[in-house]
């Protein structure tokens, strides 16, 4: 009989903590000091930020095996609740659209146009992507805040998608298209990771956690997070090769040096 695939370990809250502000931590402490000139930087990041940082993880790592020997198993939400739950996700939804309908029609009124988007994508200026953000898209206080409500919206909207509101994928796709957008345009990758990771983190909970699997689909499963971080440097790469490659080509030898630098 096949394995149950009762729980994916880099789904727990400590795993991922661990990982991506650990990870992160320790990659800003291995970069050399000739890495952060290249940004035009010194390097500010030291041992005792390290120490600082690490120390913060544990802390939560603490709280969560505290919270798990001591805590309750919540029992989940029941259908009765979706109704509150689709009004939540149809009002954060609309809030994101206003401000994201407002940014570009105040970046519209300041002289952006689509025109711009080959010189973006193809051309040799790596700075175009900081003059459209910064002379058309700049922040607007209260307006560019409404585009967070997006990352709320997507994680409500996506768990109803996941228990039988279909007619939920449009909107969820439209944000997600405009987070892509937004990557694209303004040079905010993070903008589009936040949106498509909770998206991922709960269809993986939903869908694939609690199911029978083959051994090799079952330690496919289990060694996902590897062929993630293969994605995300692919995507990292491509996204860079119409940015800052082209600013930075002669400082090393390939894209793939490049991309782990970046």
């Amino acid at each position: 009989m096949n394995p149950k695939l009762n729980s994916l370990w880099w789904l727990r809250p400590s795993w991922l903590y661990f990982l991506a502000v650990g990870g992160t931590l320790l990659v800003a402490y291995l970069q050399r000091e000739h890495d952060y000139v290249l940004y035009g930087t010194p390097k500010y990041f030291d041992f005792n930020h390290l120490l600082l940082g690490l120390g913060a993880v544990a802390v939560f790592l603490l709280g969560c095996q505290l919270g798990h020997a001591t805590g309750k198993t919540s029992s989940g939400l029941n259908s009765t609740s979706d109704p509150v739950l689709k009004r939540c996700f149809w009002g954060l939804f609309s809030l994101s659209c206003f401000g994201y309908m407002v940014w570009l029609a105040i970046g519209i009124g300041r002289g952006f146009s689509l025109a711009m988007l080959p010189d973006l994508l193809f051309g040799e200026d790596v700075q175009v992507d900081a003059t459209i953000r910064e002379a058309y898209f700049g922040t607007i206080p209260g307006i560019t805040t409404c585009s967070q409500f997006s990352l709320s919206a997507v994680s409500i909207g996506m768990w109803l998608y996941l228990r039988g509101h279909q007619h939920l994928l449009w909107p969820l796709t439209a944000l997600l298209g405009i987070a892509f957008a937004r990557a694209i345009l303004l040079g905010e990758r993070l903008a589009f990771i936040e949106i498509l990771l909770p998206m991922c983190i709960l269809y993986f909970q939903q869908k694939v956690v609690g199911r029978q699997y083959s051994p090799p689909i079952y330690s496919f499963l289990q060694a996902l997070p590897i062929l993630a971080v293969l994605g995300l440097l692919s995507f990292f790469a491509i996204s860079e090769s119409f940015r800052s490659w082209k600013y930075y080509e002669d400082d090393f030898d390939s894209i793939a040096e490049f991309t782990l630098w970046r």
